[in-house]
């Protein structure tokens, strides 16, 4: 963003110098060989403009840049020295031009030494008018412009403070969607190890019985068709009971190991970021894996929003089941302004509805989510 700011400014600068440039040549009325000089160092004041542009566009070394300013500065001061008025407004706006260039290119702190020198060449003329003429209105004028070009500094550490804390962020917004993704991947692989732990250990048995049982009754059907019948009924007997076997795993894996991963998910987060989180989950709430998968989402992107947008350093989650289950995120960071439904937010807004439920969002000191589904009452028994 930056970066387009500094771009449209160096057009609109470029515009401004040729329209100082014309002011400053029909208020200063000059005449051959003079001009030659007055309109070469505007020239070359604008080709440098133009070079840094460039040089923006190329990343080019910090030393480069500096001297073009440097060589900016000096072209200022010639063009002083050729006006034969101790101080031509026109030109000396050129300074003010370069200082609000520098602040928002400039992208190290330590390269500030060019503000200040930009300062000292445009203070050195109020300095000869006061010698010149020591009234209380050219004083007036000097510290009016010292305390100008002073504020022009102070923006000038403001914006640096501002661009260096948003690199920061965005760096940190990287690696919360780095662990966002991170998560969502090692929760899956457990799960499929969890699904294929349960079908080894509880069916595998089974499923090689009852293979037997039907291989020996097709032996026994031509020899012995009344054992064959008893050994048929006994296969029958164990695939219902690996029926109930598969709705017992899927029952167990829906309300546990779900519920567990919400919990090293808040766990997780709070270690890798610092945020201190108090949580109450009733494990009990959630009986569908698409309510799990709800609130196992609605979870994750309010604490990824706690801390990318609100700066939270603490956080507090429920989920409680009344006539209705009620998902709670609350937070203490700095959200002031009205809360727009982005992308995140309206994704979860969606999955709540979808399962017939709903949301809201509270501002109240800090951030607070609130997410609702109905109570579904869902019988993982035997039958059908």
């Amino acid at each position: 963003m930056m970066e387009k700011w500094s771009s449209r400014y160096r057009t609109v600068e470029f515009i401004a110098t040729i329209m100082l440039c014309l002011a400053a040549y029909i208020y200063e009325s000059i005449h051959f060989p003079r001009s030659i000089f007055f309109l070469g160092g505007y020239t070359l004041f604008l080709a440098f403009i133009l070079i840094r542009h460039r040089m923006d566009k190329k990343l080019t070394s910090r030393v480069l840049v500096l001297t073009t300013y440097l060589v900016s500065i000096l072209l200022v001061i010639f063009l002083e020295s050729t006006s034969r008025y101790i101080i031509n407004y026109f030109i000396h706006m050129l300074y003010i031009l370069l200082m609000i260039e520098l602040s928002m290119t400039l992208k190290n702190i330590k390269d500030l030494w060019i503000g200040a020198l930009i300062i000292m060449a445009g203070m050195y003329k109020y300095i000869v008018l006061v010698m010149y003429k020591p009234v209380i209105s050219t004083y007036a004028e000097l510290v009016f412009f010292l305390l100008l070009n002073a504020m022009s500094l102070i923006v000038i550490v403001l914006m640096q403070n501002v661009r260096d804390e948003r690199r920061k962020l965005e760096q940190a917004n990287i690696k919360l969607q780095s662990y966002s993704d991170q998560v969502e991947a090692l929760t899956e692989i457990e799960t499929r190890n969890t699904i294929a732990s349960e079908i080894h250990d509880s069916l595998g048995h089974n499923l090689t019985a009852l293979i037997m049982q039907l291989e020996m009754t097709s032996h026994l059907l031509s020899t012995d068709p009344e054992n064959a019948k008893n050994l048929l009924n006994e296969a029958k007997d164990t695939a219902r009971n690996n029926l109930v076997a598969v709705r017992k795993a899927v029952k167990a894996m829906d309300q546990a190991s779900e519920v567990h991963d919400i919990e090293r998910l808040i766990r997780d987060f709070s270690i890798k970021t610092g945020v201190q989180i108090s949580w109450e989950i009733d494990q009990n709430c959630l009986r569908t894996f698409d309510e799990k998968k709800c609130i196992y989402r609605a979870i994750q992107e309010t604490m990824t929003n706690a801390v990318r947008h609100g700066e939270a350093t603490e956080l507090n989650i429920t989920l409680k089941c009344y006539d209705r289950i009620l998902l709670s995120v609350k937070d203490n960071g700095n959200t002031q302004a009205v809360v727009e439904f982005g992308y995140g937010l309206s994704k979860l807004k969606d999955r709540f509805e979808g399962l017939g439920g709903e949301i809201s969002v509270i501002l109240n000191d800090g951030f607070e989510f609130k997410g609702y589904l109905p109570v579904i009452h869902t019988d993982f028994s035997g039958g059908k």
